[in-house]
């Protein structure tokens, strides 16, 4: 929170190709950009080429949203499937030395489905984290306008639950607004 540095994420720019919205965050004036993959070639070999010509540090990542249902998914195959895209994430994170990837809560899952598809949904994310920390790689758990994540204080026992202590409250002022919060209170709530 200490860090003055400014980061423009791609996200905000979608439809643009991602080489295009850092292209245009370089030329805004901002060093740092956070990435939002939005295929699955974002994260090639070919891209980091493309985005070396960007001039602009990728200093976190999130994680896609098209990709969402991967990360979350209790379906044992597809989880799989996830889990590989995870490991090219972070690998791709630690070439570009990004800091932070940035994923969101999951939700409260009740009855059958705390039994049956939160554990997978866990352990995927499970896996995300151990790949982020092998990697000196944060992962932050970013707030959500509905759900767990609404306020500071369902974020940080959100995030407490997991028992994973690296992971970080990330904080998308955008996304308290959507939820009916003010981001300099929000922020401040946090104990971190």
């Amino acid at each position: 929170m200490h860090d003055k540095r400014y980061a423009f994420s791609t996200g905000a720019l979608y439809p643009l190709e991602s080489n295009d919205a850092l292209t245009l965050v370089g030329q805004a004036g901002f060093g740092h950009a956070e990435l939002m993959p939005q295929a699955f070639g974002d994260i090639s070999d070919d891209a980091i080429q493309r985005y070396a010509k960007c001039d602009v540090h990728i200093s976190s990542i999130h994680y896609p949203l098209a990709l969402f249902s991967m990360l979350y998914s209790g379906h044992q195959s597809m989880a799989q499937e996830g889990r590989a895209y995870s490991a090219k994430l972070v690998k791709f994170a630690h070439r570009m030395g990004t800091e932070v990837i940035v994923i969101h809560p999951t939700f409260a899952y009740e009855g059958d489905l705390k039994e049956i598809i939160e554990p997978q949904v866990l352990g995927n994310i499970r896996y995300l984290y151990d790949l982020c920390e092998e990697n000196s790689i944060t992962l932050a758990m970013e707030n959500y306008p509905v759900g767990i994540g609404q306020y500071p204080e369902t974020l940080e026992a959100y995030i407490t639950s997991l028992n994973m202590p690296g992971i970080q409250p990330m904080v998308d002022t955008t996304e308290v607004v959507e939820g009916g919060g003010e981001p300099a209170d929000f922020i401040q709530k946090l104990s971190v």
